[in-house]
């Protein structure tokens, strides 16, 4: 059986082509430039976050992790300072996984625990999450679903990815939350 000659020059351009088509997708796959390191890294390396640990911390905010997300207390107390300065000053951070975009511009306004903190430089506001909220659609319609992490650790959330904490258990936010509130009350809402 012999090959036509439109047959042996369609082989001769597809087969190449369809090598540097998989070789060009190998590559992206592989090199991903809007991927974050998957290194751990100190806190301060995350772009939003350069200058965090330059100057002492003056004053936090922090919104509530507990059942009533929208409430927040707002502290500048030595003691409450210097727990957040020793772990943020230790706080190492890892890529984990990334999130969808387009579900996240649904799922804004959907409060998470967070805590901004004003240093002599400039403020910062950290995103913490004990998992996932995302737009099931596997029904057909998009329905708002939240899933826990499995290991029950917070993780930060930022720039589209959930990042691990090098010591998750450690994280001061429901402690100082508990003793700021229980010294100077709760702001709610409004």
């Amino acid at each position: 059986m012999t090959l036509s000659q439109k047959t042996k020059r369609i082989l001769l351009i597809s087969i190449p082509a369809a090598l540097v088509a998989a070789v060009i997708v190998l590559g992206v796959l592989l090199w991903q430039p809007w991927a974050p390191s998957r290194d751990r890294q100190k806190i301060d390396q995350l772009s939003t976050y350069e200058g965090l640990l330059d100057s002492p911390i003056t004053e936090i905010t922090l919104y509530s992790p507990a059942s009533h997300p929208y409430y927040r207390v707002t502290f500048s107390d030595e003691d409450l300072l210097q727990t957040w300065t020793a772990y943020l000053g230790g706080l190492e951070v890892q890529a984990e996984k990334s999130y969808s975009a387009a579900d996240q511009e649904q799922i804004l306004g959907t409060p998470e625990p967070s805590a901004t903190i004003t240093t002599e430089t400039g403020k910062y506001t950290l995103y913490f999450c004990l998992g996932e909220h995302y737009i099931d659609r596997s029904n057909g319609e998009e329905t708002l679903e939240y899933r826990e992490w499995e290991d029950g650790n917070y993780r930060l959330q930022y720039d589209g990815w959930y990042y691990s904490l090098s010591a998750p258990r450690d994280l001061p936010l429901e402690e100082t939350y508990r003793l700021a509130a229980q010294r100077y009350g709760e702001i709610g809402p409004g």
